[in-house]
């Protein structure tokens, strides 16, 4: 299938970076005061989700205090918008634990959420690593948001010709309810016949109710170019028109440096534009410096106004906040063809 696919969705993208969006906040793990919890302060907090309500901007982010294991949480604290993107930001900010390891299948850690409204309810879809005999397995799994706590539903499971198969993918995001049913993007890690994996953007068709995923309805979507080693879905989805869909995305460089771009898609999960990469870590010790050197990761973005915020994970350690004017984002996209 990728075959099929790679004529018509390779050679899209530049490797340059076009800086339309300006960094206008930095959150440290010293800044987040933890109050659910015996230990107060994070070692790292980094990969956030987010939300708009209203003036609060509710930042979700993955948190981790040690480093035997490296088991992440997902908290929740709470911003004002108009002061956050003029830099005013708290220096102590309260943060709740709302998702963390209570069972096998994610006794490894809770990682990078995107929240998602959907069909009247607000959805955190995350990744819940399992341990396993090889080391660990990453699962898609997904919470709701039920009166300010997060209720897990579960792991999603692929099904095909049949069969229930556990997941082998994550960095997932929901566009749009259908029915029963809701169009969704995932990245899968696909065992190659020599060695390695083909990690490629893919859409869907999913339950939210059974929680599967239908192997008959995955097509590939995003594909990694000669100068990446891989590319995945970064943030959750916002709709800007009765058919167009924003989501961030992520590519890892031959060099190893994650960057970030976006594309817009429709209420299927097809391809309409895309753009070259739009953010980029910085060579500064602020942001390129951290637990994993090199990454600028979703998992939030938000359409506000006339402005476009992307809040996202600095190297693995600390949160950037950056803001962008929503039209010429708009305009660093370009139209591609990807019809049969």
């Amino acid at each position: 299938m990728y075959k099929e696919y790679y004529h018509r969705l390779s050679g899209l993208r530049k490797s340059s970076t076009e800086k339309v969006f300006k960094r206008v906040g930095l959150i440290t793990p010293a800044s987040l005061k933890i109050t659910n919890y015996v230990r107060e302060h994070p070692s790292a907090a980094f990969n956030p989700g987010a939300i708009l309500r209203g003036r609060e901007l509710f930042v979700y982010p993955r948190i981790v205090f040690d480093y035997y294991w490296y088991v992440s949480s997902i908290g929740v604290f709470s911003l004002d918008i108009q002061a956050s993107l003029e830099g005013l930001l708290p220096e102590e900010i309260p943060t709740r634990i709302v998702i963390y390891p209570s069972r096998k299948e994610d006794m490894r850690g809770c990682e990078d959420p995107r929240v998602q409204e959907l069909d009247s309810k607000t959805y955190i879809l995350y990744t819940a690593v399992e341990p396993s005999p090889g080391g660990v397995e990453a699962r898609q799994a997904i919470a709701v948001l039920e009166d300010s706590k997060a209720v897990k539903l579960g792991n999603f499971r692929l099904e095909y010709m049949g069969e229930l198969f556990n997941t082998f993918w994550k960095d997932s995001a929901l566009i749009e309810a259908r029915n029963k049913d809701s169009v969704l993007l995932l990245r899968p890690s696909i065992p190659l016949e020599n060695s390695g994996y083909l990690e490629i953007g893919w859409r869907s068709v999913a339950s939210l109710k059974e929680l599967t995923v239908s192997a008959d309805t995955m097509e590939p979507v995003l594909l990694y170019e000669p100068f990446e080693i891989k590319v995945g879905w970064s943030t959750n989805s916002v709709r800007i028109s009765s058919n167009e869909y924003l989501v961030g995305w992520h590519g890892v460089g031959n060099d190893y440096i994650y960057r970030n771009g976006l594309a817009l898609l429709d209420s299927d999960g097809r391809l309409l534009a895309i753009s070259d990469y739009l953010i980029a870590p910085e060579p500064t010790l602020e942001e390129f410096y951290g637990d994993r050197p090199g990454v600028t990761f979703g998992c939030g973005l938000i359409h506000y106004k006339d402005l476009l915020i992307w809040v996202g994970g600095l190297s693995d350690y600390a949160i950037g906040i950056w803001v962008a004017d929503f039209d010429k984002v708009m305009d660093k996209l370009k139209t591609v063809s990807t019809s049969v």
